[in-house]
C-alpha cells in the first residue's frame, strides 16, 4: 500500500488511474498540472509520482525540475506520456526518473512499472537481462543510436547505406528484442537502461 500522486491534465486518465490504483490498495491523490502537483507534494508527501509530460500551466518536465532542484525531493517518478521528444526524455533521465510508460498503456503494464518503482528497482536490471542486451547486434546498436537522434527509417538507410526496408526491419527487431511497442518506447528505454555493449 503506497501513497501515489497522479499528475495529468486529462480528467479521464486521472479518474481511470485513481480508480485502478485504489483498487490495488494504494492511496491516491491527483493534480491537473505541475504547479498543482508540487503543491500537493508540499502538503502531503508521497511514495511515487505518475507524471504526464504535456500539461498547461506547468509541464511535467518543469515539475520534475522543481521537484529535484527546489524541493530537493528524491521521490520516485514514473513518466506517462503519449509524446516525448528525445531531448525531453534525456533531460528527464538526467533529473532521475524511475521509468517511462508510453500512452496508451494497459493497466497490467502500469501495475508492473509501479511495483518496480516502489521496490526501488530501476527498469534496467529487472526488465532487461544482460543476455537480452547481448542479442542487439552491432548493426542494431548503430540503428538504435540513430533512432535516439530522431532519424526516420529512410534517413537511417541513407546513413548506413542500406535499403529503407532493411532499416525498417532493424527497427522492428530492436522493438521486439527490447519488448517495446513503438519507437518512442525503444528510445525511452535506451536512455534508462544499459542496452549497449560496453
Amino acid at each position: 500500500m503506497a501513497h501515489i500522486l497522479v499528475v495529468d491534465d486529462e480528467s479521464d486518465i486521472r479518474d481511470v488511474l485513481k480508480d485502478a490504483l485504489e483498487q490495488l490498495g494504494h492511496f491516491v491523490q491527483t493534480a491537473t498540472n505541475g504547479r498543482e502537483g508540487l503543491q500537493r507534494l508540499m502538503d502531503h508527501p508521497v511514495d511515487l509520482v505518475l507524471l504526464d509530460m504535456r500539461m498547461p500551466v506547468m509541464s511535467g518536465y518543469e515539475m520534475l525540475q522543481s521537484l529535484r532542484t527546489t524541493l530537493r525531493s528524491e521521490v520516485a517518478v514514473l513518466i506517462l506520456t503519449g509524446y516525448a521528444s528525445l531531448d525531453s526524455m534525456f533531460k528527464c533521465t538526467e533529473l532521475g526518473v524511475s521509468g517511462y510508460l508510453p500512452k496508451p498503456f494497459r493497466l497490467d503494464e502500469l501495475e508492473g512499472k509501479i511495483n518496480s518503482c516502489l521496490a526501488g528497482q530501476l527498469p534496467a536490471p529487472s526488465s532487461l537481462s544482460r543476455a537480452t542486451r547481448i542479442k542487439l547486434t552491432a548493426r542494431e546498436q548503430e540503428v538504435l543510436l540513430l533512432m535516439r537522434q530522431g532519424w526516420t527509417d529512410q534517413e537511417i538507410a541513407d546513413k548506413l547505406y542500406i535499403s529503407p526496408n532493411t532499416a525498417h526491419n532493424h527497427v522492428k527487431r530492436i522493438m521486439s528484442k527490447l519488448d517495446c511497442r513503438n519507437r518512442s518506447e525503444v528510445v525511452a528505454r535506451s536512455f534508462v537502461e544499459d542496452v549497449f555493449d560496453s
